[in-house]
C-alpha cells in the first residue's frame, strides 16, 4: 500500500508540473466519456433486446464508460511516468 501512496503523489506531482499536459489528459479522458455515453444509445438496438430502460444497459453503459476512459488516458498516464517520451 505504501507503493501506491508513493506513486499516485509522483503522478499529481509531475501533473502539477505541467499543466498544458494535464489538461490535455483531461480533455482525452472528458473526449472518452462522452464517447461512451454517445455509445449508449447504440446499444439498445442490440438484437438482444436490451433497452435503454432496462438496469443492464445502464451497468454495460457504465462498462463501456470505464473500458473507455481507462483507454483514452493510458497513453497520458505513461507520459506522465514517463514510460514514453
Amino acid at each position: 500500500m505504501h507503493g501506491l501512496y508513493h506513486d499516485l503523489r509522483f503522478a499529481v506531482r509531475q501533473l502539477r508540473k505541467s499543466p498544458g499536459f494535464t489538461a490535455s489528459a483531461i480533455l482525452c479522458m472528458a473526449l472518452g466519456m462522452a464517447a461512451g455515453l454517445l455509445l449508449t444509445p447504440a446499444m439498445s438496438g442490440l438484437p438482444y433486446g436490451v433497452s435503454a430502460a432496462d438496469p443492464v444497459s445502464h451497468a454495460d453503459a457504465l462498462a463501456v464508460l470505464a473500458v473507455t476512459g481507462l483507454v483514452a488516458s493510458y497513453l497520458p498516464a505513461l507520459k506522465a511516468t514517463r514510460w514514453i517520451r
